[in-house]
């Protein structure tokens, strides 16, 4: 199926010309994003000079501690909901977890930007 049946742009090659130093720049960069040169130059235009340069691990580990934070959430919720009402521990143990979370998140937000 060819990209116009699939809706998607024709892409455009465009040459530029880097030293040899230039070029050992851009596949490092690109390898330590964990992108190849082509996607690493698409993501510097697309947003603004700026790149995540995040490993891919630790983006998988992120979203792995979310959702265990989240998997103990739903397991408290669940119980509160069979039960019909949530202990003070119960609720505590929410607020500590959702803490959890805005502190990865301000992690995130100074590491990623």
């Amino acid at each position: 199926m060819g990209r116009s049946r699939q809706g998607i742009e024709p892409r455009k090659n465009f040459t530029v010309r880097l030293s040899a130093k230039e070029h050992r720049l851009l596949e490092q960069k690109a390898q330590a994003c964990g992108m190849n040169p082509s996607r690493y130059i698409r993501q510097l235009i697309s947003n603004g000079e700026m790149v995540d340069v995040t490993l891919p691990e630790q983006r998988r580990d992120f979203i792995n501690q979310i959702a265990r934070i989240g998997n103990n959430i739903n397991q408290i919720a669940h119980r509160a909901n069979a039960d019909g009402w949530i202990s003070e521990w119960d609720v505590e143990r929410v607020i500590a977890k959702m803490e959890e979370v805005k502190e990865l998140m301000r992690e995130v937000a100074g590491r990623w930007q």
